[in-house]
């Protein structure tokens, strides 16, 4: 059992073993100073997200200690998330005007089919609210701070649900006629947000704290079956658990024996199981932004 916090040293064998996997399974592996760059700042990362908690609370563990098995794993899912946004990351502190357009417009979109799809707001009222809300959540995000243990975007998406939310609690003429829904997946194959049909699968919350935990919950879902490894696990889950289709109707369309489609969905869960183990709760963090 490790003592907390772990000593520097240890953070930076953790980070420096994390991102060594990393670039071996997904290089080009840098040069030997920027090596010591990024392992130097994933070492912050962790001993800022062990200094406030969040370490703690994605592990699992008390206050008193972590096991070195667990603190790798962390490190590991850290330098994962790190490496695949660091760019993006630096871009936007930067200021990068282009990559702040794409992700107001990106949350725009999420805002207004929150408003539309799970609010019950009328597409004028979505479409006219949805800029605030985004630009709100880019002010947030913009003083927050990203701790790469969770998808980017699921992470701002988490930010704008709570400004959408903190709105819709501030209008009781909304909450009292309860008008928050919900829409299944209708296309298997994207998981767009603005391409749903509004159809006839409605259901009814009762509370905005539905609407919060509904949403995040689905957000969550979708950017974790977005990190599984092959398309064909992507496919055999949504079709599955989404359009509740049968193995065989499955394969038919994916051109597979249905015992493919029973090991693609087995490996599919497994690989869900380990990147929702790590996901579960951590984005309830960013309520203070």
């Amino acid at each position: 059992m490790l003592q907390m916090p772990p000593t520097r040293s240890k953070l930076i064998a953790v980070s420096s073993q994390a991102l060594k996997r990393v670039w071996d399974n997904d290089g080009p592996i840098p040069s030997e100073d920027r090596q010591r760059v990024h392992i130097e700042t994933v070492s912050n990362i962790l001993q800022t997200n062990l200094s406030n908690g969040r370490a703690q609370y994605a592990i699992g563990s008390d206050t008193r200690g972590i096991t070195t098995s667990c603190l790798q794993q962390y490190g590991l899912r850290v330098a994962t998330h790190y490496w695949a946004e660091h760019k993006r990351i630096t871009a936007l502190v930067a200021g990068d005007e282009k990559l702040w357009e794409e992700l107001r417009r990106r949350l725009i979109h999420r805002a207004y089919h929150m408003l539309c799809t799970h609010a019950g707001l009328p597409s004028a009222a979505a479409y006219e609210q949805a800029p605030d809300h985004a630009q709100e959540a880019c002010q947030r995000i913009l003083r927050g701070r990203y701790p790469y243990d969770v998808p980017f975007y699921a992470w701002a998406t988490r930010i704008l649900i709570n400004c959408v939310l903190k709105r819709l609690k501030r209008s009781s003429d909304l909450l009292d006629r309860g008008l928050f829904v919900e829409l299944d997946v209708e296309n298997p194959f994207t998981v767009d947000w603005s391409s749903k049909d509004h159809g006839e699968n409605w259901q009814t919350l009762n509370t905005p704290e539905s609407f919060s935990e509904n949403i995040e919950t689905r957000h969550l879902m979708l950017d974790a079956i977005e990190q599984l490894p092959s398309e064909a696990q992507r496919q055999v889950i949504l079709l599955d658990f989404f359009y509740e289709w049968e193995d065989t109707k499955i394969a038919e369309a994916l051109d597979k024996t249905c015992q493919a489609v029973y090991n693609l969905r087995y490996r599919a869960l497994r690989g869900l199981k380990e990147i929702l183990e790590h996901q579960e709760g951590l984005l309830k963090w960013t309520d203070n932004f």
